[in-house]
Formats: structure tokens, C-alpha cells, sequence
């Protein structure tokens, strides 16, 4: 069964922050509420061996963004802008929480995510980290999802995310979308006035 990105406000069995839940609906305005994708804008994240594969994989197009054509499940997809760093800035305990979840919905099943694989990829890459913006990643830097490495282990069952969409409509994901982006071009112009 595939799952959809739902998260239940009144759901006494969830722990949502406020940011788990923007950073998702901020995956759904260009992925999909089902993790389908959506033509010209983001490609599938359901049932994608780029959000199960390496760990490092998405944790780099978070904090680096993405570029170029990148195919899925076998098919290809190019689109007119690179998708921006969206966990850039966000400590490791919020991107890990995010990129779990996502590698445990839309039909995936894959390990967690863990503070310290983020705290190790910021490590091992501090230096292009450190660019203002970094260099969007392509395809060809990433590590192959079809590489398995010795310690690969089977993900262990996780419980079914509800799915009852997202609670929020398109309109209110773009204005979203819109001021966040603004807030970080703004951000970026300050950072460059003050070197």
C-alpha cells in the first residue's frame, strides 16, 4: 500500500513539531502529496531508490540541492532549475526526522536516518558546506542506489502513516512556498552585504 505524506494535527500517537511538519509539506508542493511526483517540478519519491539508497545521497541533496537530469524507478526526468538546499541550515535532529520519515512513506521502507549520519556528512564535507550557497550536486556525484555495500540490512516494518491528505491546500503550500523563499534570498543578500 502506498502512503501518502499525511500528517494528523490531533493524532495523540504522533510527535509532529511544526518544523517536521513544513519541512513535509514543503516536499509535497514539488514531489507530490503522494510522493508521485509532479511534472516539470519534482520527480517521484515514492518507491525511489534515491530516497532508499545511500543514506549520504539525501542527505547531500538537502543541504546541497540538486541539479541536472536524475532518472527513477527507471525513468527520466529533467527539470528547468535544480531543486534549491532545503535542509540547509536546519540542525542535524530535524533533517534526520524529516528524511526518515520520507524514507518511510510513499510506499518506502528503508533505515532511519540518525543525527550523527548527518553530523558526519557536514563533517566529511565541510569545506564545499561552507560556500554561500553550496554547489547544487548532480546525479553523477551522488553514489549508485544499486551499489550494495556489505553492511545493507533489511529496514525494519514501521507502522502505516496515516492517509488523509495533507490538510492544507495548494494555494496555502505556494503562498507558503513563496515567502520561504523570499525569506531565503533575503537571508543570502544579508550574508553577502556583511563579508
Amino acid at each position: 500500500m502506498m502512503h501518502q505524506c499525511h500528517i494528523d494535527l490531533h493524532d495523540a500517537t504522533h510527535t509532529h513539531t511544526p518544523w517536521r511538519i513544513r519541512a513535509v509539506q514543503l516536499c509535497v508542493a514539488c514531489h507530490g502529496q503522494t510522493g508521485q511526483g509532479t511534472p516539470n517540478i519534482g520527480p517521484p519519491l515514492s518507491n525511489s531508490e534515491w530516497v532508499t539508497g545511500p543514506v549520504e545521497n539525501l542527505i547531500g541533496i538537502q543541504l546541497r540541492g540538486l541539479g541536472g537530469p536524475i532518472t527513477v524507478a527507471g525513468k527520466d526526468y529533467s527539470f528547468p532549475a535544480p531543486m534549491a538546499a532545503m535542509g540547509a541550515g536546519q540542525p542535524d535532529a530535524n533533517l534526520a526526522a524529516v528524511l526518515t520519515y520520507i524514507r518511510n512513506s510513499f510506499g518506502n521502507s528503508a533505515p532511519a536516518v540518525t543525527n550523527e549520519m548527518v553530523a558526519k556528512y557536514r563533517e566529511d564535507n565541510k569545506e564545499i558546506l561552507s560556500q554561500t550557497p553550496p554547489p547544487a550536486l548532480k546525479v553523477s556525484e551522488l553514489i549508485s542506489p544499486f551499489a550494495a555495500t556489505a553492511g545493507d540490512a533489511p529496514a525494519p516494518t514501521l507502522a502505516e502513516v496515516p492517509s488523509a491528505g495533507l490538510g492544507a491546500s495548494g494555494s496555502d503550500i505556494f503562498i507558503f512556498l513563496v515567502i520561504g523563499g523570499l525569506s531565503v534570498l533575503g537571508a543570502l543578500r544579508m550574508k553577502a552585504s556583511n563579508k
